[in-house]
């Protein structure tokens, strides 16, 4: 009886496991430009090359609409998508970079922010298993202790259910916005820090970083590096912006680790990497202390993505 619990168990671990896993990168996994759902499935489709921005939730705040706009004043005839995913980092990334690199891509902008690269000592790795076999409830405890810390408090739905019904409206009709597909482009208020403060609380103060190639992050960073070179797809790094308030979770040790790790990779992988992270740190136009709000008075965000993507255009043959 015991061994049938215990096999019980470990099926139930193991299926719930890879249900989530599959359903929270299932969509990301198959996104395609050009898809505009089986309803619109013979919706006529722009024969233009793609530009596309990588990132966490924080840089969502770009807005792709007004680049567009921008690009086609300019005379150029690309698209831009913002794929900027939840809690988006170089390892979770790379499982889907190939599929992006393959929609006819000339240039990837891609965020990277220095919470990227934070030790995190996972309780699942570290708690023996006999422990989860006598009280199986702590697994499913710290599964979820762990995705809160590695979504640094992200206010965006990551469930499961969410994910599931996300993907069947994708398969139906297309994304809810078609350039801005993972995260929905909707207005959000500006907060001042002190407002800020009181709604979220202090963000969390990170660990520390890792920035040697025994971090997974690192290897998986270089790796997706690899790819877009390989395949001649011009890469443009920037740092993802950070307020006060979140600056003040990071050790000054850490930011400058975080700050010659990156000009280290722009000068070993002769790649172009714009320092973002500090650029809006005091400027109010926060909707929390991690993201820029989608708002009017907020634009300065785009307004940069966009200078740097023009003069990148105009000034190299892509």
């Amino acid at each position: 009886m015991n061994k049938i619990i215990l096999f019980s168990i470990t099926f139930s671990i193991i299926l719930v496991s890879l249900s989530f896993s599959f359903f929270m990168d299932a969509y990301i996994t198959i996104y395609d430009p050009d898809w505009y759902g089986l309803m619109n499935f013979n919706k006529e489709i722009p024969d233009k090359k793609k530009i596309f921005l990588l990132g966490s939730s924080s840089t969502y705040a770009v807005n792709a609409t007004l680049i567009n706009e921008k690009l086609e004043e300019r005379g150029f005839d690309f698209e831009f998508y913002n794929l900027a995913d939840m809690s988006d980092k170089p390892q979770k990334r790379l499982k889907n970079i190939q599929n992006i690199l393959n929609k006819d891509t000339k240039l990837i902008l891609y965020g990277i922010g220095v919470y990227d690269f934070e030790i995190f000592q996972s309780k699942l790795e570290s708690t023996p298993t006999e422990t989860y076999l006598l009280d199986p409830h702590l697994f499913f405890k710290f599964s979820f202790e762990e995705l809160i810390n590695n979504n640094l408090n992200e206010q965006f739905p990551l469930s499961p259910k969410d994910r599931i019904l996300t993907l069947v409206k994708y398969v139906l009709r297309g994304p809810d916005q078609h350039y801005h597909p993972f995260i929905k482009f909707d207005p959000t208020p500006i907060n001042d820090f002190n407002t800020i403060e009181k709604l979220y609380g202090q963000p969390r103060t990170i660990n520390s970083i890792d920035v040697s190639t025994k971090n997974p992050q690192i290897l998986a960073l270089n790796e997706i590096i690899s790819k877009c070179q390989n395949q001649g797809i011009k890469l443009i790094l920037f740092t993802n912006p950070n307020s006060k308030l979140s600056n003040q979770g990071i050790a000054n040790a850490d930011l400058q680790k975080f700050e010659f790790f990156m000009q280290e990779i722009s000068k070993n992988d002769d790649l172009d990497v714009y320092f973002l992270h500090n650029e809006y740190s005091e400027l109010n136009i926060w909707k929390d202390a991690l993201h820029i709000a989608i708002h009017p008075n907020a634009g300065i965000f785009t307004d940069d993505i966009s200078e740097i993507l023009l003069d990148e255009l105009e000034n190299n043959a892509i």
